[in-house]
């Protein structure tokens, strides 16, 4: 894959070096067009991260913190729209990774090939395995079984998709999902998403009313800093990936 320049239209997640980055991170993850809410979960976050004394002397606390700390929703009000921001934000991320697969492994679509890659297909994708193999969040409830639902999820988080393709990719490997944005896995995690930040910049989606290709994400998306590399662990072998979800997926799609 080729090594894009970083878009001048694009925005950068902040990485500071320090223990909260992961914070900052899903901060823009789950509050992509949001600043206010990216704000309240940081000043929040920073807060019931550190373990303070309530007995011992005063904390100095920058202005701007106490600001988004007063302005932030109570506790349990805050932890529900996070997880209802989690459960479509991650939908994306399906998306997303069903596009590179069936990008990556083309040998996997079958003789028909139906057309290459298109969003269609990745929307049909996860209606289907959400349907089919009943698909769940970690609260145990169901993924989005509707097309409609899921392009309303894909719209609304395709400029952070490429981050939540590397978190549900890391399901498949070494680093466990739930730890991919602590501080020691962060820059494996980022280099993932890079990759599929580069991948989704790429042209490969045909625009038909110009006859032109182009890329699944935006423009101003929210990027990886430069400093990071891209690279993603996959086995490059097409076969190992034919009875795989996304070719059962695609079988399916192929019968309507």
């Amino acid at each position: 894959m080729r090594r894009s320049p970083q878009n001048s239209s694009a925005r950068t997640i902040e990485v500071k070096g320090d223990q909260y980055d992961g914070l900052r991170t899903q901060a823009v993850m789950l509050g992509p067009e949001d600043p206010l809410f990216r704000r309240a979960f940081v000043a929040t976050g920073l807060v019931r991260g550190n373990d303070w004394d309530l007995q011992g002397p005063p904390v100095l606390v920058e202005r701007q913190l106490l600001a988004d700390l007063l302005e932030a929703p109570a506790w349990p009000a805050l932890l529900a729209d996070v997880g209802a921001r989690t459960k479509d934000a991650a939908v994306a991320g399906y998306v997303l990774m069903g596009l590179f697969m069936m990008w990556r492994f083309p040998e996997v679509q079958g003789s028909r090939n139906l057309g290459g890659v298109s969003l269609n297909k990745a929307f049909s994708f996860c209606a289907y395995i959400a349907r089919e193999h009943d698909w769940k969040y970690g609260d145990g409830t169901g993924l989005p079984r509707g097309e409609t639902k899921i392009k309303e999820c894909w719209h609304q988080y395709r400029s952070v998709a490429h981050f939540w393709a590397a978190h549900a990719w890391n399901q498949a490997f070494p680093v466990p999902n739930k730890m991919s944005l602590y501080r020691e896995n962060l820059p494996e995690f980022l280099t993932a998403a890079r990759y599929f930040q580069l991948f989704g910049r790429e042209p490969i989606l045909d625009k038909k009313a110009s006859k032109t290709k182009e890329s699944a994400l935006p423009e101003d998306l929210w990027q990886v800093p430069d400093g990071f590399g891209a690279s993603l662990l996959y086995d490059a072998d097409p076969s190992v990936y034919e009875d795989s979800l996304l070719a059962e997926a695609l079988r399916s799609y192929a019968s309507k």
